[in-house]
């Protein structure tokens, strides 16, 4: 039976290692070439390109008739781009043009069986890095031997070494002993050449002199008859020790005392003992150079000082200091760091333990930011907040970390920077945040009422007109109360990531409808003629488009606020590539230069508040700005200073025609008989809340009771089985989550609609609603409009939502406009 067991060399096995050359040769398509397919290679090319590829030292091969060119990465070396990698597989005569005139007879002495050859230090210049050096070599020819080839010789083997450098060296020796009195006599610093055992003084440059205070009188004498100081503190005995090893002695920042007829005081010094050597090797003398580094040394004790403060600064301020090495993962920590991740002053860090200590949730966020900071297109500016837990007691702690990345060639040497404890600062703002909710509710409860009692009173038939005007003042007032408390918890949520988006595919003129609605009360109060504009074809947005008419309304508003009585205000809306713009024009008091900046900052006001009676809290265009970004769009302010009127641009991104677009709804249906033959139940802490809001219920034709807690309520929606139940949160007893799961637990309750009546209204309040099973979360003060959308689903009653919903005050005013802004 055969032997079956691999061949090596019909594997290509002399092909395998030699780095990038091994890889290139290996890949090289040899078919192509004079060499042909390297399973045909002969046993002599074979044995020679495993060598090449074994070695370390330069090689060089001129393969078959052609003198084909291969060679090692050590050889590549020394190449430039004009020949390295394309000459791999190339004809000799074809990549040495430069030179072949001085290699080619050498070359085709080996090839015609001569011998070998052998160049010292040659003069062989070839073509790299666009231009033609002076290169020099030591190399040999030595034949390939090849029984099947012409001569016996397969080709031609090139060991060799560049030796330009050495050349060059030794020019430059010869060279520098010609002129080497010169060149130290010019040093900056101090020289001297001292010879023999007793280290006499050959030569002294000018700043060698001014250092002993000497001058040329010091030549030919030894060190210790004219620097006795020097002896005594040990600088002769360094001299002796260069003198009896034969190794140098370099000194850096070395104490010297001087004698006080040179000053006296400690000078600090930089300086080598090198020794020197004759022909034969043996140490002659030796050679002095240094520097006086005393201003060095004290700058260096000053940054030592300034680091000492900039450590105590940073204790004071509670700041660690940080250094990563993005190259190697390094991390270096001082105390205060490793405290923040529960460690021993002295435990080693990696970067793999330092994210590990971060909280997994919060890693993208510190990953995303020192990618940011490593990228060499951005400037280096490291920033990210993340909780860690320590290692020592599992306290999670909020981190805040800050750095500067540094860079060379593009590339991020290290990123040095600052951390702190920022929990305290997170609590605080969680307070805070508390602290507004809580602020809304205790605010909203007493407008609950007020809002209700005022729609009976608008429904009834009041003959005093003293009545109907207070009624009017106070209806203004109650709504400006409103909307400037829904846009300050607004604005919290925004800036805390609060609020969710609601989104579907709107027509942006029903949005701008919507707004205007909001604003006509500003536009009539001061009488500004409403200039409008849109396409002729509507424009779509995927927007949440109660959020949307928010932003439009407060720029309308703004616009009323800041403008004087009787002036145009424009409302413009167009597309543009891929987005729609809505301008928002006014000929007001405009906006100074310094102030467009800002004026999308929180509490900032173009004018003082005083100087206009409408002045709000300043955080309109600050709540416009968050929501528009939210939707991915922008919001950009333009003005030609005090006095000349602003311009508001929103711009977003542009939605698809859907194709269909529902019918406006029509008219204003009257509310009246709504709720006939419905049962109610009111569940409110609040008796006049309750109270009028079953008041306004019964005028609907409701029947109508109502509860002041919870366990109360659970009892009477029992004994009532009602339609509907207007449920309070925050209750005595049981609150309102908990009645309402009380009840969905009943099989009567199966259909009853519960809607909650709330002070409370973040993101967290209406989840926990849905869980107790409420169909509706609404917050206080609700317009009746709204009420009724709430209590009535979808397809409940022939009763129109729609109509509903166009029964707002003002809309009579804002309703003259809608053609206009279809474009119509």
């Amino acid at each position: 039976m055969a032997d079956e067991r691999p061949d090596p060399d019909r594997d290509h096995g002399f092909l395998h290692g030699g780095g990038e050359m091994g890889a290139r040769i290996r890949a090289f398509p040899w078919s192509g070439t004079a060499l042909g397919d390297v399973p045909d290679w002969s046993p002599s090319w074979r044995t020679v390109v495993r060598l090449m590829l074994t070695t370390n030292h330069p090689v060089f091969l001129f393969l078959g008739p052609e003198l084909v060119c291969l060679y090692n990465d050590a050889y590549a070396r020394s190449l430039g781009p004009e020949k390295h990698p394309g000459m791999l597989g190339g004809r000799g005569r074809d990549w040495w043009p430069e030179i072949w005139d001085i290699i080619g007879p050498q070359i085709q002495y080996v090839m015609d069986g001569k011998g070998s050859t052998w160049h010292e230090n040659a003069l062989v210049p070839i073509d790299r890095h666009g231009r033609r050096d002076e290169v020099y070599w030591t190399y040999s020819y030595s034949p390939i031997d090849d029984a099947t080839a012409a001569n016996g010789i397969g080709g031609v083997l090139v060991l060799c070494t560049e030796t330009t450098e050495q050349v060059l060296a030794e020019r430059r020796v010869r060279a520098a002993e010609l002129r080497w009195r010169q060149l130290f006599q010019q040093a900056p610093g101090f020289v001297c050449l001292l010879e023999g055992p007793r280290h006499v003084f050959r030569f002294a440059n000018p700043g060698y002199h001014a250092l002993i205070g000497a001058g040329d009188e010091i030549l030919g004498k030894p060190v210790a008859e004219v620097l006795p100081w020097a002896v005594r503190q040990g600088f002769v005995d360094l001299l002796d020790g260069v003198l009896a090893t034969g190794e140098p002695h370099i000194a850096l920042d070395a104490e010297v005392e001087l004698p006080d007829h040179l000053g006296g005081g400690i000078r600090r010094l930089d300086f080598v003992y090198q020794p020197i050597r004759d022909e034969r090797g043996r140490i002659y003398g030796i050679f002095v150079i240094g520097s006086d580094v005393t201003s060095r040394h004290l700058a260096q004790e000053a940054l030592q000082r300034r680091t000492e403060q900039l450590h105590l600064a940073c204790d004071a301020a509670d700041l660690g200091i940080h250094v990563y090495d993005p190259a190697t993962g390094a991390i270096d920590w001082d105390a205060r760091m490793h405290a923040l991740w529960g460690l021993a002053p002295d435990a080693p860090v990696d970067y793999a333990g330092f994210v590990d200590a971060i909280e997994a949730a919060d890693r993208p966020v510190m990953e995303a930011a020192l990618a940011r900071a490593l990228d060499p297109a951005g400037d280096g500016h490291f920033a990210a907040e993340f909780r860690v837990r320590s290692q020592a007691d599992g306290r999670l702690r909020w981190v805040q970390f800050t750095g500067k990345a540094s860079f060379r060639d593009g590339v991020a040497e290290r990123v040095v920077g600052t951390a702190r404890d920022i929990t305290e600062a997170r609590l605080a703002d969680v307070r805070r945040h508390e602290f507004l909710a809580t602020l809304g509710h205790e605010l909203r409860n007493p407008l609950a009422p007020i809002a209700t009692s005022l729609y009976l009173i608008r429904h009834g038939s009041p003959e005093d007109a003293v009545v109907r005007q207070a009624h009017e003042v106070i209806d203004r007032q109650l709504r400006q109360m409103v909307r400037l408390l829904e846009d300050l918890l607004d604005v919290v949520r925004v800036t805390n990531g609060r609020i969710e988006l609601r989104r579907e595919r709107l027509r942006l003129d029903a949005v701008l409808q919507s707004a205007l609605e909001t604003a006509a009360p500003y536009v009539e109060r001061g009488d500004h003629p409403l200039q409008l504009s849109a396409p002729a074809t509507p424009l779509f947005v995927d927007a949440d488009g109660v959020r949307l008419a928010q932003v439009f309304a407060n720029l309308l508003i703004n616009a009323c606020k800041y403008s004087d009585r009787g002036s145009r205000i424009e409302l413009v809306s167009e597309a543009g590539d891929g987005v729609v713009r809505v301008r928002v024009r006014d000929q007001g008091v405009g906006i100074p230069a310094e102030m467009q900046a800002r004026v999308f900052e929180m509490f900032s006001q173009a004018e003082p508040s005083l100087h206009r009676a409408q002045g709000g809290l300043g955080i309109g265009l600050a709540l416009a700005r968050g929501l528009v970004e939210m939707h991915g769009g922008s919001i950009a302010v333009h003005s030609a200073g005090r006095g000349h009127g602003s311009e508001f641009v929103v711009t977003l991104p542009r939605a698809a025609d859907p194709g269909a677009v529902a019918a406006a709804a029509a008219g204003s249906a009257r509310c009246g008989a709504t709720f006939a033959g419905w049962k109610i139940l009111v569940v409110d802490d609040n008796v006049d809340a309750a109270d009028s809001l079953a008041e306004l219920l019964q005028v609907e034709g409701a029947v109508v009771e109502t509860a002041h807690d919870g366990d109360t309520a659970i009892t009477r929606a029992e004994a009532m089985r009602p339609d509907a139940l207007l449920l309070d949160i925050g209750l005595p007893g049981r609150n309102g989550f908990e009645v309402a799961g009380e009840l969905r637990r009943r099989a009567w309750a199966a259909s009853l609609r519960i809607v909650a009546l709330s002070g409370w209204g973040q993101e967290g309040d209406r989840r926990r609603s849905r869980e107790a099973g409420v169909d509706v979360h609404l917050v206080k003060p609700v317009d009746y409009p709204e009420l009724v959308r709430a209590l009535l689903p979808p397809c409940r009653s022939g009763f129109s939502r729609d109509a509903v919903a166009g029964n707002r005050p003002g809309i009579g005013t804002a309703s003259r406009l809608k053609p206009l802004l279809r474009g119509s």
